[in-house]
């Protein structure tokens, strides 16, 4: 079984069966067996997508808490670390919807994306804490600057612009 925690430390579990995904289709527009060429976990990267499909597995859960948590109460527990752990609870159970052989691939899948993801998070951390960066930075502002300078007012003709010049047209 799959489970997270909100951000008000309920948890809560997600299994997947062929009505709970009918619901989903039709409710929250949202196909959660849709896996070729990674469709569903495109379609889960939009928050509000994810979290009315989430929303749709959990509402009886919901309705059993005491006191009764409502969709929108539901949908404002998950931000940060717990929309997060509840990504990775709704990949898990898709992964494990499906038999042995393609549970087991999905669920590769699902491991190796978060490895990329993580190797590509640590990767733009390093770049953006680098000590040089704000110099390399300020240096392409000051070339983006000068550019749209010359482009506005290029130096071959500022010499010969009469306001620019001192002369004045006669009358």
């Amino acid at each position: 079984m799959n489970t997270f925690k909100d951000n008000q430390g309920k948890e809560w579990s997600l299994a997947l069966d062929a009505f709970s995904i009918k619901q989903c289709r039709q409710d929250a527009g949202v196909d959660l067996v849709d896996i070729e060429d990674g469709r569903i976990f495109d379609k889960l990267a939009d928050p509000v997508s994810m979290v009315d499909a989430l929303w749709v597995l959990c509402r009886k859960q919901a309705a059993a808490a005491t006191p009764a948590i409502d969709q929108e109460q539901f949908a404002a527990r998950l931000t940060g670390d717990a929309y997060q752990a509840a990504a990775d609870a709704i990949a898990g159970a898709i992964a494990d919807f499906f038999p042995n052989r393609r549970r087991e691939l999905l669920r590769a899948l699902i491991n190796k994306a978060d490895k990329l993801r993580a190797a590509g998070m640590e990767t733009v951390l390093q770049k953006i804490n680098d000590p040089g960066l704000d110099q390399r930075l300020a240096d392409q502002l000051n070339r983006n600057i000068d550019g749209a300078l010359n482009r506005l007012i290029p130096s071959d003709s500022a010499s010969n612009t009469p306001a620019l010049s001192g002369s004045r047209p006669s009358a």
